[in-house]
């Protein structure tokens, strides 16, 4: 009788077997698969979003701080004829308001390196007759009012698309401003130049932002 319980005892105290331990594996392993899927994503959008905030400041900055040089300043110390003809062919240029030049580069992604710049602004007693020829002295992308150089784009920013045009007394300021790597491998060329689109089927963790910004302005000093 007490070997019959002993034997008993003995069958009801058995582990887990294997295939129940391969289904709680495999369950264990589905439930992180889904919850590091969610976390990734999540971290994603979160740093998409910083992305493109700091796109859209940048470009809100570079045609505000535009608009207001031209708006304090006189038509007279305005000389945007060194940027009509700029695009992606010819990609450099410069223009000036009252005491500030500007230097553009077009579809240059700043990078940190020596020499680096895609639209910096100087001050200057006149306005150069010819392509500023400044190749060194340039702050860092970030480093800003270092000496009289300031660089209005930071790092992985490219200037896409630039304008200035002037129409009975206005002038309409135009930026493109395009943030990261993750573009479309061949963009869209039109008559305005290269037109950047985001590459929205990538699911790397490069990021993408494109920002457009236009704003009309009046010289308030007209003599």
């Amino acid at each position: 009788m007490d070997k019959i319980k002993s034997k008993k005892k003995t069958e009801g105290n058995k582990g887990f077997t294997i295939i129940e331990l391969m289904i709680a594996t495999a369950i264990f392993a589905v439930i992180m698969l889904i919850t590091t899927t969610a976390i990734l994503g999540i971290s994603k959008t979160y740093i998409q979003g910083l992305v493109e905030s700091q796109n859209q400041n940048t470009t809100r900055r570079i045609v505000s701080e535009i608009s207001q040089d031209i708006q304090y300043n006189s038509p007279g110390t305005i000389n945007i004829q060194n940027i009509h003809n700029i695009n992606y062919k010819n990609p450099n240029g410069w223009f000036c308001i009252g005491q500030d030049v500007y230097i553009v580069n077009l579809d240059h992604e700043i990078t940190n390196s020596s020499g680096d710049y895609g639209l910096i602004r100087y001050s200057s007693s006149s306005c150069p007759k010819s392509q500023p020829e400044i190749t060194s002295g340039l702050p860092l992308s970030g480093t800003y009012n270092k000496g009289s150089v300031e660089e209005l784009l930071t790092t992985d920013q490219q200037l896409s698309q630039f304008a200035i045009d002037e129409n009975n007394g206005y002038y309409t300021i135009t930026a493109t401003v395009a943030y990261g790597n993750d573009f479309m491998p061949n963009p869209v060329l039109t008559s305005d130049g290269l037109k950047y689109q985001c590459n929205t089927s990538s699911y790397s963790l490069n990021f993408c932002s494109i920002s457009s910004l236009t704003n009309s302005i009046e010289p308030s000093i007209n003599n």
